[in-house]
């Protein structure tokens, strides 16, 4: 089970605030066919078992996560209006994991502004 990671994701609230809740069988059911999809289309674009010259020169296997990552892109941008992220109703920030084995990882965010 995720949550029992620790993975989270962050539920604006109408206040402002944040509430932090687990990824658990709800949530992962309610978006299952996204990821699904999204992995479809990763597949297509960069599959796991294609040949890579990152696996020539660093001797390793995750040629597909460079690519998938440079497909996304590092960062995200999302203006604050009033106080709140101007996302749509069911638009969410979600971090990927994109790499074939476990990472140590920092997140970085960053608010500008007032």
């Amino acid at each position: 089970m995720a949550h029992s990671y620790g993975v989270l994701w962050f539920e604006q609230q109408d206040s402002g605030g944040w509430v932090a809740r687990p990824i658990d069988a709800t949530w992962a059911n309610a978006h299952s066919t996204a990821v699904a999809d999204l992995n479809g289309v990763f597949e297509k674009l960069a599959p796991r078992n294609g040949e890579y010259r990152h696996h020539l020169r660093w001797g390793d296997d995750n040629g597909s996560s460079h690519v998938r990552a440079d497909l996304l892109g590092p960062s995200l941008t999302v203006p604050f209006v009033d106080g709140a992220l101007t996302l749509g109703t069911w638009q969410q920030i979600v971090l990927l994991e994109l790499d074939t084995q476990p990472r140590r990882r920092q997140i970085v965010i960053q608010l500008v502004g007032e």
